[in-house]
């Protein structure tokens, strides 16, 4: 029974941590998508014809640059913040297991990368396949 309500108090503050997209979705997708597509970019045009052979690790350089922005830098300060302003304290007056609201936020840092990686393995699929 507390593996299943586990489940469900984190699919629950998924949804709830999901709604936030709206405001943050722009930013975010600008940092994880534009920037390394520009990154990407430029550093093709600085190589010249040797860009072809070093497509590959090109691409995985600028997915690495997508993921570092968003999941790992902003996951970070994000549950830093929770802790330094009592937010863990006010989540932990809701009737929810408390390793279940970091499961949440962890899975809503996930789904926000999923447009990334999508874009980057049709990319490299099309360029280096």
């Amino acid at each position: 029974m507390k593996i299943k309500d586990l489940f469900k108090d984190t699919l629950l503050l998924f949804k709830v941590f999901l709604r936030s997209i709206r405001f943050w979705g722009p930013f975010t997708y600008t940092l994880s998508i534009v920037f390394p597509c520009l990154l990407l970019f430029f550093l093709i045009m600085n190589l010249g014809p040797l860009a072809q052979e070093r497509l590959p690790y090109l691409i995985s350089g600028s997915l690495l640059a997508g993921v570092i922005s968003i999941s790992v830098t902003s996951l970070g300060q994000y549950l830093v913040q929770l802790r330094l302003s009592g937010g863990f304290e006010i989540f932990r007056t809701l009737p929810i297991q408390g390793f279940s609201l970091v499961v949440g936020i962890v899975l809503y840092y996930l789904a926000l990368q999923l447009p990334v990686f999508i874009i980057f393995f049709r990319f490299s699929s099309k360029k280096c396949g």
